[in-house]
């Protein structure tokens, strides 16, 4: 209320300025992380059989923010232990200074990730007024331990390699000359056979 200090006193008043100015400052929400994914975006969010495997207990989370009013935002990342709807929190962190449209990334500190196992994150995006939903529930598997060797096995096959029929079993490659003919150069070759090599076919191959 506009009033005097005294309201029946002629000489003590208050009358409005002449420039009144009205000032409405609105902040939109931050829109959904798009484009979620590990190893900078190497391996897509996925989750239940889709799920990927990952070899690395550091591994790197991101997503692109973004918000209607531009400006900069902040992320904020949380890691859980176990599959979706049976896990519990182990680390979260923020990374700010994030140019709308741009991404988010985080590694996952070593010692968090210590056993096998499948593990889910999840983010949202803030502009220091308003933040968006939690989006994500991207599940990856843990899988540090490296297959057995091989083994092969045949039913068909004999138990150990012969030499067809007329080869010497003490030296796979046999060779064998002929007596030197003017003109002509011998070649070893393998097998039970030589090759003769003619001057004129010098160069022809």
């Amino acid at each position: 209320m506009v009033k005097a200090a005294a309201e029946n006193d002629q000489d003590d008043w208050r009358r409005l300025a002449l420039d009144p100015v009205l000032e409405v400052n609105y902040n939109s929400v931050p829109g959904l992380p798009a484009d979620l994914g590990m190893e900078g975006g190497q391996i897509p969010c996925a989750s239940g059989d889709a799920r990927p495997f990952v070899f690395t207990p550091t591994p790197r989370l991101r997503g692109r923010v973004s918000d209607p009013d531009g400006g900069m935002l902040t992320a904020r990342f949380s890691l859980h232990k176990g599959k979706l709807g049976a896990s519990s929190e182990i680390w979260w962190t923020t990374t700010a200074n994030i140019p709308s449209g741009s991404y988010a990334e985080v590694t996952v500190p070593t010692g968090l990730v210590t056993a096998e196992g499948v593990y889910n994150w999840s983010m949202y995006a803030s502009d220091g007024g308003a933040n968006s939903i939690w989006v994500g529930n991207c599940e990856f598997e843990v899988d540090k331990t490296a297959p057995g060797s091989p083994s092969v096995t045949s039913d068909g096959l004999p138990r150990r390699w012969e030499h067809p029929s007329g080869w010497d079993r003490s030296d796979r490659v046999v060779h064998r000359r002929r007596k030197r003919q003017p003109g002509c150069a011998v070649l070893p070759v393998v097998g039970h056979r030589s090759a003769e090599r003619r001057p004129e076919d010098q160069g022809q191959r």
